[in-house]
């Protein structure tokens, strides 16, 4: 399946982790979004060593695909409609952010059972999922992203 995936590419970013479980599963992904260096809670230095650019930096206008998508996953609302391409918007932290209320997405997966578009006919829960490979125990294994967020 032929996949855009569209979201803020910041250095801490769930959409990191859907991008690497659908390349493993074997879709052809893609990635749309604007570039994003720094993490407020970081301070201002950057994180490049956790850096992950998109294919297609949304700040330059919108994408021109080598290909139609079969689907469209978007983890922060960053990517107009594709005329029949289903749009499907993950909010991963809806605790804190209303995703600009949801509009345009034809399905909407929440990570959390309460708060912000979890009461809208066209959402389901959704909690995030584990990967070992990823979500490792021990603080002594090796580990591409060393950071954990809980909330």
């Amino acid at each position: 399946m032929r996949i855009l995936l569209g979201a803020i590419h910041a250095p801490v970013s769930g959409a990191r982790s859907i991008y690497w479980a659908l390349r493993d599963m074997g879709h052809e992904v893609l990635t749309a979004g604007p570039f994003q260096n720094v993490m407020d809670w970081a301070g201002p230095k950057p994180l490049y060593c956790y850096e992950w650019k998109p294919d297609f930096d949304t700040a330059r206008g919108q994408p021109q695909l080598p290909w139609k998508p079969d689907l469209m996953i978007q983890t922060d609302p960053v990517l107009g409609k594709i005329d029949g391409v289903p749009n499907v918007l993950y909010a991963i932290d809806n605790h804190v952010g209303d995703y600009g209320g949801g509009a345009g997405f034809d399905r909407i997966f929440v990570g959390h059972s309460w708060g912000h578009l979890s009461d809208l006919p066209n959402a389901e829960w959704l909690p995030a999922g584990y990967d070992p490979r990823y979500h490792i125990k021990s603080l002594a294994e090796y580990r591409p992203i060393d950071v954990l967020m809980i909330g």
